[in-house]
Protein backbone atom coordinates (compact mmCIF):
# COMPACT_ATOMS: atom_id res chain seq x y z
CA UNK A 1 0.00 0.00 0.00
CA UNK A 2 2.63 2.30 0.77
CA UNK A 3 4.64 1.65 -2.33
CA UNK A 4 0.80 3.28 -4.41
CA UNK A 5 0.47 5.96 -2.88
CA UNK A 6 2.34 9.21 -3.68
CA UNK A 7 5.28 10.82 -2.17
CA UNK A 8 7.83 9.06 0.25
CA UNK A 9 7.22 5.65 0.47
CA UNK A 10 8.93 5.79 4.44
CA UNK A 11 6.75 8.88 5.09
CA UNK A 12 4.00 7.06 3.67
CA UNK A 13 4.65 3.81 5.71
CA UNK A 14 4.49 6.13 9.23
CA UNK A 15 1.20 7.84 8.07
CA UNK A 16 0.07 4.58 7.41
CA UNK A 17 1.16 3.27 11.00
CA UNK A 18 0.15 5.84 13.09
CA UNK A 19 -3.81 5.53 11.32
CA UNK A 20 -3.77 1.80 12.65
CA UNK A 21 -6.74 1.48 15.67
CA UNK A 22 -4.36 -0.13 18.13
CA UNK A 23 -1.74 2.56 17.89
CA UNK A 24 -4.11 4.96 18.26
CA UNK A 25 -5.69 3.81 21.60
CA UNK A 26 -2.13 3.27 22.65
CA UNK A 27 -1.22 7.17 21.91
CA UNK A 28 -4.36 8.29 23.74
CA UNK A 29 -3.65 6.77 26.91
CA UNK A 30 -6.77 3.76 26.62
CA UNK A 31 -4.04 1.33 27.12
CA UNK A 32 -1.09 1.07 28.86
CA UNK A 33 1.13 -0.91 25.92
CA UNK A 34 0.53 -1.27 22.56
CA UNK A 35 -0.43 -5.12 22.77
CA UNK A 36 -3.20 -4.13 25.53
CA UNK A 37 -4.49 -1.86 22.48
CA UNK A 38 -4.51 -4.49 20.63
CA UNK A 39 -6.26 -6.96 23.03
CA UNK A 40 -9.04 -4.07 23.73
CA UNK A 41 -9.83 -3.90 19.62
CA UNK A 42 -9.74 -8.41 19.17
CA UNK A 43 -12.64 -8.03 22.10
CA UNK A 44 -15.10 -5.60 20.58
CA UNK A 45 -14.56 -3.31 22.96
CA UNK A 46 -13.43 -0.82 20.25
CA UNK A 47 -16.38 1.10 18.16
CA UNK A 48 -15.76 3.57 15.03
CA UNK A 49 -18.68 5.56 13.59
CA UNK A 50 -20.89 3.25 15.35
CA UNK A 51 -19.40 0.39 14.39
CA UNK A 52 -17.84 -2.41 16.45
CA UNK A 53 -14.37 -2.84 15.14
CA UNK A 54 -12.12 -6.11 16.28
CA UNK A 55 -9.30 -6.12 13.89
CA UNK A 56 -6.20 -4.70 15.31
CA UNK A 57 -4.75 -3.09 11.67
CA UNK A 58 -7.98 -1.28 10.71
CA UNK A 59 -6.94 2.42 9.26
CA UNK A 60 -8.66 5.11 11.07
CA UNK A 61 -9.74 8.02 9.11
CA UNK A 62 -8.80 11.77 10.48
CA UNK A 63 -12.66 13.16 10.76
CA UNK A 64 -14.73 16.37 12.30
CA UNK A 65 -15.52 15.92 15.46
CA UNK A 66 -19.85 16.42 15.39
CA UNK A 67 -21.36 18.59 18.21
CA UNK A 68 -23.17 15.15 19.48
CA UNK A 69 -19.81 13.43 19.85
CA UNK A 70 -18.32 16.38 21.90
CA UNK A 71 -21.18 16.52 24.19
CA UNK A 72 -21.00 12.74 24.77
CA UNK A 73 -17.02 12.74 25.33
CA UNK A 74 -17.62 15.43 28.00
CA UNK A 75 -20.16 12.97 30.01
CA UNK A 76 -17.37 11.02 30.91
CA UNK A 77 -17.14 9.78 34.51
CA UNK A 78 -13.10 8.58 34.11
CA UNK A 79 -10.33 10.63 32.24
CA UNK A 80 -8.12 8.38 30.38
CA UNK A 81 -4.52 7.64 31.92
CA UNK A 82 -2.17 9.03 30.07
CA UNK A 83 0.88 7.00 28.74
CA UNK A 84 4.20 7.06 30.54
CA UNK A 85 6.11 8.69 27.75
CA UNK A 86 3.06 11.87 27.88
CA UNK A 87 3.87 12.26 31.37
CA UNK A 88 6.01 15.08 33.25
CA UNK A 89 7.47 12.85 35.51
CA UNK A 90 9.39 10.78 33.38
CA UNK A 91 13.34 11.93 32.83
Amino acid sequence: MARRAKGSTGQVLLQLLEMRSDNILFQLGMAPTIPGARQLVNHGHIRVNDHMVDIPSYLCKPITIRDQQRLRAKKMDHPFQSSLWLSDQVK
